[in-house]
């Protein structure tokens, strides 16, 4: 079991518009030199670096993080969070309560924030469709300004 500071580990994750079915949706690691890449601990997998944050930031406000966990879960909607989710974001803090933490910790982060980014994007793509009927059905039945013009 490898252990990291968590001060040293960044996260990206990959949600809504940039959601892609081949990729990992969430990367945790150090940035490259440059601070322009990311390489995954437990994968090995290099992203590009825009858009990350600190792990740190998946802690709570009490811990010095700013609650992220909640936001990559739900689309950055940490207000829509199930109970569910605020109790695995309570299950991540306990993980980076300390200084460092094992591979087999990030592991589970990582389980967690990938299962919850895949149902999010699949409830945001069910609201998409769903609004996008919503529209059509307006556009069909809308009066028209000729019908209008009586």
């Amino acid at each position: 079991k490898m252990k990291y500071l968590v001060k040293d580990l960044h996260v990206k994750y990959f949600d809504g518009y940039v959601f892609d079915d081949s990729e990992d949706k969430f990367i945790i690691g150090p940035l490259n030199n440059e601070k322009t890449r990311i390489k995954d601990v437990l994968t090995g997998q290099i992203v590009d670096a825009i858009g990350y944050m600190p792990l740190s930031a998946l802690k709570t406000f009490a811990r010095g993080g700013n609650y992220m966990s909640l936001g990559c879960m739900t689309g950055c909607r940490a207000n829509e969070a199930s109970p569910r989710q605020r109790l695995l974001a309570l299950v991540i803090d306990s993980y980076l309560k300390d200084e460092l933490v094992d591979t087999k910790q990030l592991e589970k982060i990582k389980q967690i924030m990938n299962n919850e980014i895949i149902k999010n994007n699949a409830k945001r793509i069910k609201k998409e469709e769903k609004n996008a009927r919503l529209q059509n059905m307006q556009e069909e039945f809308e009066i028209t300004e000729d019908e209008r013009d009586f």
